[in-house]
């Protein structure tokens, strides 16, 4: 059995991130305990942000890429990163441009014709305690002393309950949706 509590929301940076940790507690023949941290950063999906990223990308191809593109989309090379945009814009996802494997979830803002999407910012054992502003500063503080103590380590079966139960807990309090919405609009300025 495997107790994992991924993308669980600890709260958001000074810098404007949001910061989830990824708790696993396993039993079995690797029975431990770990946590990392993933950290996104919240970006407006218009279509000026994403073709700036697509030029980002083309960058990112050689030039025997550039040429297999131009036959498929039957263009010049000048007019090949427009061609690919667009198609991309159109058949495509914002996941085709920006990486937001880390929270692919979108939200909708008052005030804002486009989405509002998450850019992956960092991942795995990522400290960012001196950073956060959390949820709730108890949690935040147990599980970074947590990952500090036990982190790929055994817990006992009463510890490791406990652990289980302290983390369902707070899952149970926060609505997580909702306080991102509201977090996003007292900070909509930023995006």
């Amino acid at each position: 059995m495997r107790n994992e509590f991924e993308k669980v929301l600890l709260g958001a940076t000074k810098e404007g991130t949001l910061v989830f940790a990824n708790i696993s507690l396993s039993e079995g023949n690797r029975d431990y305990f770990s946590v990392s941290f993933d950290e996104v950063r919240p970006f407006l999906a218009t279509i000026e942000f994403l073709r700036e990223r697509f030029s980002g990308v083309m960058d990112c191809y050689d030039k025997a890429d550039k040429y297999d593109f131009c036959e498929r989309f039957n263009c010049r090379p000048s007019e090949l990163e427009e061609v690919m945009f667009w198609d991309i814009y159109h058949y495509g996802t914002v996941e085709d441009i920006v990486d937001i494997s880390l929270y692919s979830e979108s939200y909708s803002i008052d005030g804002y014709e486009d989405d509002v999407y998450f850019e992956s910012d960092g991942c795995g054992q990522n400290d960012t305690r001196d950073r956060l502003i959390p949820i709730d500063p108890e949690f935040s503080e147990w599980l970074h002393n947590m990952w500090d103590k036990y982190h790929l380590q055994t817990l006992s079966g009463d510890y490791k309950e406990m652990t289980t139960e302290k983390v369902k807990k707070y899952l149970d309090q926060l609505n997580e949706e909702e306080w991102i919405k509201r977090w996003l609009e007292e900070n909509k300025n930023n995006l």
